[in-house]
């Protein structure tokens, strides 16, 4: 189990700390450059390193999450995870960094720990802007711990407009394929399109239900759009691959399906 974490900068000890921070930040420069000005380069410049190395360390959480981002964009799901947890147990990252590491959590199975660090986000402050991703992320973790799928969709078909974004269509759309009702997951998965046609995963439904409703037609439409997004999970390329292979261009086909094992695995991960 996590330890609670604490608020960050909270109560006079915070505002202390981080008011000391923001002094010797703004202090430190300055020091470089006269130490520089005065003729002592060398000094200047291991002072310099010194402070560069502090600021690395101290702004670690924010390090971490950035290239745990990157990993996740790429599909590393595994690095995402291993990032995005050292920027976790800094007690300084920021929600939109927790709920980002509660979510590939999930993408890699690993739902107890996912439970626990939702857990810590709904007690943060500030969360009204990832509220959307924290339902979300409950709705999945219902689905998987409790095998209730029905009602995971059900609570995210009542969600508030406000919380309808990009994640929301690619989830919920998932998530309704998953449920094999073909007629509501395809209209649900064109709307989606009609909301944003350009993100890859809502493209990745689009063709993964023509494919599974044999309209691979459409299905070639909108794999070139896909292909420009540069998709990083497998059923993106097996379902592009499927609509080639159905449709006679076994050479497209053959590409498609070669890359399909340069992408790991998770949790909506079909063939």
């Amino acid at each position: 189990m996590y330890l609670k974490r604490e608020k960050k900068g909270s109560g006079p000890t915070g505002m202390n700390r981080n008011m000391y921070k923001a002094a010797f930040n703004w202090v430190a420069p300055i020091v470089v450059v006269i130490i520089i000005l005065t003729g002592e380069f060398l000094e200047g410049l291991l002072v310099l390193f010194a402070y560069i190395v502090f600021r690395f360390y101290d702004e670690r959480d924010k390090v971490n999450s950035f290239f745990g981002k990157r990993a996740y964009l790429k599909g590393k799901y595994a690095k995402a995870v291993n990032l995005y947890s050292k920027a976790f147990k800094t007690n300084k990252a920021e929600p939109k960094v927790c709920i980002s590491y509660c979510y590939s959590l999930i993408l890699t199975g690993d739902f107890t720990k996912a439970s626990e660090v939702l857990a810590i986000v709904r007690g943060m402050k500030d969360i009204d802007s990832i509220k959307s991703q924290i339902l979300i992320c409950e709705n999945l973790l219902l689905w998987k711990i409790e095998n209730r799928l029905v009602k995971a969709i059900i609570e995210l078909e009542k969600a508030p407009e406000e919380l309808k974004n990009t994640s929301y269509f690619h989830i919920l759309g998932k998530m309704l394929i998953e449920n094999n009702d073909m007629e509501k997951a395809k209209q649900f998965n064109e709307d989606a399109y009609r909301y944003n046609n350009k993100n890859e995963h809502i493209l990745e439904n689009l063709i993964r239900i023509y494919c599974m409703t044999e309209d691979y037609e459409k299905a070639l439409k909108v794999i070139p759009v896909l292909m420009k997004q540069k998709p990083f999970t497998k059923n993106a390329f097996h379902y592009a691959g499927l609509a080639y292979e159905k449709t006679g261009d076994q050479l497209n086909a053959q590409k498609m399906y070669q890359k399909v094992d340069r992408f790991e695995k998770d949790i909506f991960t079909s063939i």
